[in-house]
């Protein structure tokens, strides 16, 4: 007589079934590296928006206007970083056959 054993499919087991730790892995990943990405978006628009704000409000002083200036080519030096990244990305996922840049929401239904 065979025992039948009662798993939830939910829960990843030891001998495989109902597990997708590769996928769960991906997915954790592309996630964190989404997040990352657009983390460092908003840090580039924020940063952008106050060398623009310092700038204008500099008054005309030198000091002032160098210190924006310098936020400014640090934010957009910062943006070129961040879309390097990417591509690393993109490119390492195309040769490695896996997309590290993804986040699979559930559905609804």
């Amino acid at each position: 007589m065979r025992l039948a054993r009662i798993e939830n499919p939910s829960i990843p087991n030891k001998y495989g079934a109902g597990s997708d730790f590769a996928g769960n892995v991906s997915g954790i990943l592309g996630a964190t590296i989404s997040f990352i990405l657009a983390a460092g978006g908003i840090a580039f628009v924020l940063m952008f928006m106050i060398g623009g704000f310092q700038w204008i409000t500099s008054g005309g002083d030198k000091d002032a206007i160098t210190r924006a200036r310098s936020r400014i080519m640090h934010a957009v030096v910062g943006l070129v970083i961040l879309f390097a990244v990417y591509a690393i990305l993109k490119l390492l996922g195309q040769v490695l056959g896996v997309n590290l840049i993804s986040i699979k929401l559930p559905s609804a239904i």
